[in-house]
Parts: structure tokens; C-alpha cells; sequence
């Protein structure tokens, strides 16, 4: 097996040697290639590179960027596999073979990569040394071959990415539309995936990384540059490659799977009833996934997320889309009336789950726990006399949300047992394992119908809890919320109806 090293330069021949150099000395002779592409150099390098016996080169006229001098060297690559490497780094012993042997574990496994000391994507790992004389050593400790150390990704960094030669001659070369660099890493990730392959992170191979030499010298070019690709990618797949869903390394962004959903989509008609007084029996082992939908591509991503969930064996997932509601109360209503599952899920359409096993978490609770109804990812333990919960001083539970017109983290109350109890949660996504009407004959808008449903379980019997997320189960992409459209209508309608409770 021979792998083909591809190398961009531009000028930084400082940096160019001492990654050859590290090439030579601590990868098995015969085992690779090495192909360099230069974009114009103009100090020494491609004096250097000429006098090379054991490099293949080529010498561009022009500075041409990332993607299309990568694509030059890949179509000039003869190895059953193919690294795309920085010059910016020193590799170290073991690095080449402990990618390969992770690389070629599996069918499946398209591309890998390598962890280091400088790099974002949640790559790096701490480090001790502090010369270029300390980083063999430390890395001879690290290098040790361990499948434990296998990490599956939703994307790698392109300073170091080792790729089957079967994934490239399926999807093909960098997109040359993200020249001259930023994103086509991202970019070529997701298209690996999407092939059907996985990507998986080696924190048994480390390589020292200077990072950005090419870049550093202007900032704000290289700012521009990552701004406009930015919004290429966004373009070209609907999805922000800066969202805390997709850099969350835990979570592996929207790719079609196999698993089988029962998908319904429901019309809400004017002058439904609410819940018809005889239900059939609730089935035990379904949970129903419930969105009241008005933006199709918003709840694509939604839905895209929701089929990246782990289902717990013996369990199955509906998926209920309603259009057309009048009314949140009357949408959920009537996803009471359509579905049997004994759990159901309401979430907004802008609600990305980050939590693979979320099903698994709240059954858990659920099923110790029978007195508990209603389960939120944020609310309040009180509810002030303003009847808006968020203004209490006794929050609980944590999510990333927009609603200032920046995505944040807001991390309230940190939940210290598996659940804390509270009077009112957020309606961003509700968690019940049993139904209770929604009141539409009072909140026939879009306020207040998720502090009135918190209220509601408790007038019948049920307890309204937070779990404990040792990190957020979800994303909450809102963006500024409109409370011109009947918030204060409603949320006096709440206090006529509520306050004395």
C-alpha cells in the first residue's frame, strides 16, 4: 500500500523543509509519495524543490489557492491513498501508519485524520513541550496504535487528511469553487458522508502544527476570504458549517440514514374540535415527533436532526408535520387526536436535537418516574407575578439559542439530580409520556401556550421537570422573537386564568 502525499507551498521554505525533512525520517520507506504543488514561490522554493530527487513537483504561474493546486497534485497521485497535508507541519513517528491502519479498519472508514497542538474542530490535544526538540519524544508516548482512540467525526480539518483513493474516484476532486481556501475541508467532509462513508479522528496519530503560515500575513484578507466561503457552503447545502450543531464533535450533521420513519403530515382545518373524548390505547414502545410547521427548509434541518437519533430497541419513531394551524394549542391538539404514541414531542421547527440518545434519556426518567408529565429543557422553578418565567430568578436547564440575534449558550441553574422540578418550561421543545389537552380555547396564538400546558399538567396531578444535560440537548435557532403579534393579549389571558395558582 502506497499513500500519495500532496503538499501545497507558497513560499514559508523554512516551514516546507522541516515537514519534508519529518516525512523522510519518520515514515516507512516505499510506504508513499510525496507530491508538491508550488503557487508562484518567489523565495527559494522552487530553486529547493528542483534539487529534490524524491519529490514530484509542480510549478504553477500563479498563486492558484488550496483547492485547485490540491486537485493538481491528486490528479498526478498514484497511491492507493491520498493525504492532503499542510506545509506548516512536522509529522512524527508512527503518524502514516497509525492513519493508515484506522484508515483501512473498515469499508465504511473513508477519510481520517490526525490530532495536534494548534488546530480547531476540537483536533488538538494538550501538550507539555515547548521546543520543536520536545516533539518526538512526546509524540512517541502518544503514537502507540489503539483503536480506543478512534473518534467518529462530522468533519476533519484539511491540514492533515488521510483519504481512500475508492472515496476520491467516487466523489471526486476539492470543490475549486472555495479557492483560494477555507471551507472546501468542510465542504469535501460532508461529501464524503453523504457517499455513505464515515470519517473518523486518530488521537493516536499526532503531527505538530505551526497553523495559518500562508494565511497570517494579512488578517483581513483572510477574513474576507473566510466570509465568502462561508456563505458559499451555506448556499450550496443549506446548513451553516459555524453552527454549534455541526462543530459539536459529538454530534454527526444531517445525513440520510436507513432507518425506517413513519412520516405523516397533517392539515389543520378551521373549527377543529379539541381532543376527542375517546383515544385509542397508547402504544407503549412509540414516540411521535410533533412540529407545527409554516417554513419547509427551516424543518428539513429540523427533521434532519431528529433522524440522526439513536431509537432504543423494541421502540419506533412517527414523525407528525402539521400545516396550516391556526394556533400552536390547536396544531398539538391535534396531533393528540392523530397519534397513539404514549410519548409525543413537541418541538419547533427550529429546534435542532444535539442529543443522539435523547429518547433514551427521557425514557429513562419517564419510566423511574411516573409522576412526571411534562419535560423541558429550560423553565422555572417560579413564576413571577409578570407571568413571564424567564424572569425569575429561579431558572433551570441550558440550550444554545438566538433569540438575541447571536447564537449563545444560555446555561441557567445548573440541575444537580436527574431532574429539578419547576412550575413552567420554555415551549422550544415539550416532552410529555401522557396527554393532556392543550387550552386553544384560551391561547388560539402563538404565546404563552407552553406556560399555560406547564400549568395544566400540574392541575392534573403531574409533575413539570428540567433534566440534568451535562451539555445542551438542543439548538433553539429562533432569532429575535416577534412579541408584536398577541403576546401581551396573551399573557394577560394567562394571569386572568393562572395567578392565583
Amino acid at each position: 500500500m502506497k499513500t500519495s502525499i500532496v503538499l501545497l507551498t507558497f513560499n514559508q521554505l523554512s516551514y516546507t523543509k522541516l515537514c519534508i525533512d519529518s516525512i523522510r525520517k519518520y515514515t516507512d520507506e516505499g510506504t508513499y509519495e510525496i507530491i508538491v504543488v508550488d503557487n508562484h514561490s518567489t523565495d527559494g522554493t522552487v530553486e529547493w524543490l528542483k534539487e529534490q530527487k524524491d519529490i514530484r513537483a509542480v510549478f504553477n504561474n500563479e498563486n492558484l489557492g488550496f483547492p485547485k493546486g490540491c486537485n493538481q497534485g491528486i490528479k498526478i497521485a498514484q497511491g492507493d491513498s491520498i493525504l492532503l497535508l499542510n506545509n506548516d507541519v512536522i509529522v512524527t513517528p508512527n503518524w502514516l501508519s497509525n492513519l493508515s491502519t484506522c484508515l483501512y479498519s473498515a469499508e465504511d472508514i473513508g477519510a481520517v485524520g490526525a490530532v495536534t497542538n494548534s488546530c480547531s474542530n476540537y483536533q488538538t490535544i494538550p501538550i507539555p513541550y515547548k521546543t520543536i526538540a520536545e516533539i518526538v519524544p512526546f509524540a512517541q508516548k502518544n503514537n502507540i496504535s489503539n483503536s480506543a482512540l478512534w473518534e467518529e467525526r462530522s468533519r476533519l480539518i484539511g491540514f492533515c487528511l488521510l483519504i481512500k483513493r475508492e472515496v476520491v474516484e467516487k466523489i471526486g476532486l476539492l470543490d475549486e469553487q472555495f479557492s483560494p481556501g477555507n471551507f472546501e475541508d468542510d465542504d469535501y467532509c460532508y461529501r464524503i458522508r453523504k457517499a455513505g462513508y464515515r470519517l473518523m479522528l486518530c488521537k493516536d496519530a499526532f503531527i505538530h502544527h505551526f497553523g495559518s503560515a500562508s494565511f497570517s500575513k494579512n488578517r483581513q484578507e483572510f477574513g474576507d476570504i473566510l466570509s465568502v466561503n462561508r456563505k458559499k457552503f451555506i448556499d450550496k447545502w443549506g446548513f451553516d458549517p459555524w453552527s454549534p450543531v455541526y462543530t459539536d464533535p459529538n454530534f454527526l450533521y444531517p445525513i440520510e440514514d436507513s432507518i425506517s420513519w413513519q412520516t405523516s403530515i397533517t392539515t389543520e382545518k378551521t373549527g377543529s374540535p379539541m381532543v376527542k373524548e375517546s383515544q385509542p390505547a397508547a402504544d407503549p414502545q412509540k414516540i411521535c415527533f410533533i412540529t407545527v410547521v409554516n417554513d419547509e427548509k427551516v424543518y428539513e434541518k429540523a427533521l434532519a436532526h431528529i433522524r440522526q437519533l439513536n431509537i432504543p430497541q423494541g421502540y419506533h419513531v412517527e414523525i407528525l408535520c402539521i400545516k396550516n394551524a391556526k394556533s400552536m394549542t390547536m396544531g398539538y391538539n391535534r396531533a393528540i387526536r392523530d397519534s397513539n404514541a404514549k410519548y409525543k414531542v413537541y418541538l419547533h421547527q427550529d429546534v435542532f436535537i444535539l442529543n443522539r440518545n435523547l429518547i433514551k434519556d427521557f425514557l429513562m426518567i419517564f419510566e423511574k418516574y411516573p409522576d412526571i408529565g411534562l419535560m423541558g429543557m429550560a423553565g422555572a422553578k417560579t413564576i413571577p407575578s409578570s407571568g413571564i418565567w424567564w424572569e425569575s430568578s429561579h431558572r433551570y436547564g441550558q440550550v444554545f439559542d438566538s433569540h438575541t440575534g447571536k447564537m449563545t449558550l444560555l446555561r441557567f441553574n445548573q440541575v444537580e439530580n436527574e431532574y429539578e422540578k419547576v412550575k413552567a418550561i420554555d415551549g422550544l421543545m415539550m416532552i410529555t409520556q401522557y396527554d393532556v389537552p392543550w387550552r386553544e380555547d384560551l391561547f388560539d396564538g402563538w404565546h404563552f401556550y407552553d406556560t399555560s400546558q406547564s400549568m395544566e399538567f400540574e392541575r392534573a396531578g403531574y409533575e413539570v421537570v428540567i433534566p440534568k444535560q451535562t451539555n445542551p440537548w438542543c439548538i433553539h435557532d429562533c432569532g429575535i422573537v416577534n412579541v408584536e403579534n398577541g403576546y401581551e393579549k396573551y399573557r394577560n389571558v394567562f394571569l386572568a386564568e393562572y395567578m392565583k395558582e
